[in-house]
C-alpha cells in the first residue's frame, strides 16, 4: 500500500460538482503507454487488486461512476521521479489561486459548511479536507500533492494577468483556480487561467474542475441540445407556456445570449436549428468586454434590455431561447420585458455547472430573486438533477471518508481535487505535462443517460468534434412551490419541477412533442426527492477503512498538505 495513502479505498469525484468536467477534458484514450509506466487499467493484475471490486471493474467505492482499477503500486519503486514540472518524486506542487469568500445567498454556509460547527467555511480548508479524501482513496504512485495560496487580487483583466505571474513563478504541475467560484468576492477568470496555462502549467483547472475554455466553446454542448430539444418538440406549434399575449400564437423564436468573442456561438446554434427545423426571427446579443466585473455587467445588462425586449416583442417572438449567465443580465432583461408589457414564453437552455456560468439559470435560487411573473413562465432543459435528502454525491463522498461531524466541505473543492486525481490515478507512475493533454486519458461514459440515473449528470470523454458529452433533464419553474435548491442546499419558494422524474437526455436522444411542462396534476412529475428512487442504479456500499468515519483519529496536518 502507497505511504501517501491514510486508507486501502479508492473514491470518486462528487458526481454533481464535478461530474462533467472530468470528461469536457479529457477525450478519447491515447495509444498504449510503455510497460514501466502503465497503470494496468483494468488489466488481470489490477482486477486482482485488493482495492478493485473485479465485477464491476471499478474501485471499491459506492457510486455509479467510481474510476476503473489500477494495479497495485509497491513503496519504493521507480516512478520515474522529476517528471514535470513541479513534480518529483516524492511530491507534486499544486498552487491555488483563492477568494475569501463572505456568507451571502449566493455563498450561504449550506455550500461551504464546516461541519464540526454547523458554521460557515472557507475554500482553503475546504481544499485542504477534500484533499484528505483523495489521497486516502486515489492511487498517486508514491507521491503526495503539496499545496500553495495565492489570494486573488481582483476579477479586472489587469489583476488576473498579475495573478497570473505570481503563481506561474511558483512552477507548479497544477493550478486550480477556486477564486472564480468565490460568489460575490470572484477574482480569477478565464484570463488567468489561459495566462497560467501559456506560462508553462502542465494543468490549470477552473469552474467545476474543467481545464481553460472559452464560454463559446463550452456553449456548443448546451446550443446542440437545446435545439434538438426545440426543433423536436416546441417548432410549429402554440407558445401555451406563455403569457395571453402569445400563448394562442404559433411559436416564433428568439434568442438572448452573450455576444463576443467569449460569449454563446451563435453560429453553431443556428446550424444546429436549422438542422431540426428550427428558424430564429430574431436575436439578442448582450455584449460584456472580457474582464468586466459583475457589477458593471448587470449595469450595462440595465442599460441594454429594455431595447432587446423591445426588439424581441416587435419582432413578433413569442419563444425566448435563455442563454444568459444568469449573473449578469437575467434580472434586467425580465424586467425589462414586464415593462414592455411582454410576456413570452422563456426556454431554458441549461446553463449548469459550466455552461452557463458560475451561477445559471437551472437552479432554483436564481429565479427565485427575479420577476416572477415572467419566471412563471421558464421551461426546458435542465442539467441540475433534483435534490434529495442526504444523497448529494458530493456529499456522500465528503461524508464516506469524515463522517457527518468532521471536516469541512464545499462541492468546489471536490470538483478541482477530484479532477486532479482522477488524471494521478490514471496517469501511471510516470506523471508528465503530455497525459494532461484533452484525449491523452481513458474516461469511460457513465452517470445520467448512460446509467439511467437521474440523480447524477452524464460523464465522458468529448466527441470527435471536440464537444463534451453533457445530458439534463426536462423541467419547469414553479413560483409557487417551495423545495430545496440543487446545489446550495437553501429551502425557498419556486423550484423547477422535473419531468418524468428528472429523466435525463443527450443529444441523439432528445423526446419528440414532450409535453407536460405546467401540468401540476402529473404525478410523475417531481420538485425534489425524499428519498433515493427505487430506479435509481443501485451500487454496493464499501466500507472506508482507517478513516475518521470509521473511527480512525483525523489526519495528520502532513497528511493534509
Amino acid at each position: 500500500m502507497p505511504g501517501s495513502r491514510i486508507s486501502s479505498r479508492r473514491a470518486l469525484i462528487p458526481a454533481l460538482a464535478c461530474a462533467l468536467v472530468i470528461t469536457a477534458l479529457l477525450g478519447t484514450p491515447a495509444t498504449a503507454a510503455s510497460v514501466s509506466s502503465d497503470p494496468g487499467i483494468n488489466s488481470p493484475e489490477a482486477l486482482k487488486n485488493p482495492d478493485c471490486d473485479a465485477t464491476r471493474k471499478q474501485i471499491k467505492f459506492p457510486a455509479i461512476t467510481a474510476p476503473a482499477c489500477v494495479k497495485p503500486w509497491k513503496d519504493g519503486a521507480d516512478n520515474g521521479g522529476a517528471t514535470a514540472q513541479g513534480v518529483t518524486k516524492d511530491t507534486i506542487k499544486v498552487v491555488v489561486l483563492y477568494a475569501n469568500v463572505v456568507q451571502d445567498a449566493r455563498s450561504p454556509a449550506s455550500l461551504y459548511k464546516n461541519q464540526a460547527t454547523g458554521g460557515f467555511s472557507n475554500q482553503r480548508d475546504a481544499i485542504v479536507d477534500a484533499n484528505a479524501v483523495y489521497a486516502s482513496a486515489f492511487e498517486t504512485w508514491g507521491r503526495k500533492v503539496e499545496y500553495e495560496w495565492v489570494l486573488g487580487t481582483g476579477a479586472d483583466e489587469t489583476a488576473q494577468r498579475a495573478d497570473a505571474v505570481t503563481v506561474a513563478s511558483k512552477k507548479p504541475f497544477a493550478v486550480f483556480d477556486a477564486a472564480i467560484q468565490g460568489g460575490n468576492q470572484s477574482t480569477g477568470g478565464l484570463i488567468f487561467e489561459t495566462e497560467v496555462q501559456a506560462r508553462g502549467v502542465p494543468l490549470v483547472l477552473g469552474t467545476g474542475g474543467a481545464p481553460p475554455q472559452s464560454p463559446k466553446e463550452v456553449s456548443r454542448g448546451v446550443a446542440r441540445n437545446a435545439a434538438e430539444f426545440a426543433g423536436r418538440s416546441l417548432v410549429g406549434k402554440k407558445a401555451e407556456y406563455g403569457g395571453a399575449d402569445v400563448k394562442d400564437k404559433t411559436r416564433s423564436f428568439g434568442i438572448l445570449y452573450q455576444a463576443g468573442t467569449d460569449g454563446f456561438d451563435i453560429d453553431y446554434f443556428r446550424q444546429q436549428f436549422t438542422k431540426n427545423g428550427g428558424k430564429l426571427a430574431s436575436e439578442a446579443a448582450f455584449a460584456v468586454p472580457p474582464g468586466t466585473a459583475q457589477a458593471d455587467a448587470q449595469t450595462l445588462a440595465g442599460e441594454q434590455m429594455p431595447t432587446m425586449m423591445a426588439k424581441m416583442k416587435s419582432d413578433g417572438v413569442t419563444t425566448i431561447i435563455d442563454v444568459l449567465d444568469s449573473r449578469l443580465g437575467l434580472a434586467a432583461a425580465l424586467k425589462a420585458a414586464t415593462s414592455a408589457e411582454y410576456q413570452p414564453e422563456w426556454m431554458m437552455a441549461s446553463g449548469g455547472a459550466t455552461g452557463g456560468g458560475a451561477f445559471p439559470t437551472d437552479r432554483d435560487i436564481i429565479l427565485r430573486v427575479v420577476d416572477q411573473d415572467q419566471a412563471a413562465h421558464f421551461f426546458g432543459l435542465n442539467w441540475f438533477p433534483p435534490y434529495v435528502p442526504n444523497n448529494d454525491p458530493g456529499t456522500k463522498t465528503f461524508q464516506w471518508f469524515w463522517g457527518p461531524d468532521k471536516g469541512n466541505k464545499w462541492s468546489g473543492a471536490a470538483a478541482l481535487v477530484g479532477a486532479l486525481y482522477t488524471r494521478l490515478h490514471i496517469s501511471g507512475p510516470q506523471l508528465t505535462a503530455a497525459k494532461m493533454k484533452p484525449g491523452a486519458l481513458p474516461i469511460p461514459k457513465a452517470g445520467g443517460y448512460y446509467s439511467k440515473s437521474v440523480l447524477t449528470p452524464t460523464t465522458g470523454p468529448a466527441g470527435k468534434d471536440g464537444i463534451a458529452v453533457r445530458d439534463a433533464a426536462l423541467a419547469w419553474f414553479d413560483p409557487t412551490k417551495s423545495a430545496t435548491d440543487q446545489a446550495t442546499m437553501a429551502v425557498g419558494q419556486g423550484a423547477w419541477i422535473y419531468l418524468d422524474g428528472g429523466a435525463r437526455y443527450i443529444a441523439g436522444a432528445w423526446p419528440k412533442n414532450k409535453t407536460g411542462f405546467f401540468d401540476k396534476s402529473l404525478t410523475t412529475s417531481v420538485a425534489e426527492y425524499t428519498e433515493v428512487p427505487a430506479s435509481e442504479p443501485k451500487v454496493p456500499d464499501y466500507p472506508c477503512t482507517n478513516c475518521p468515519s470509521s473511527g480512525s483519529a483525523t489526519p495528520a496536518a502532513s497528511q493534509l498538505s
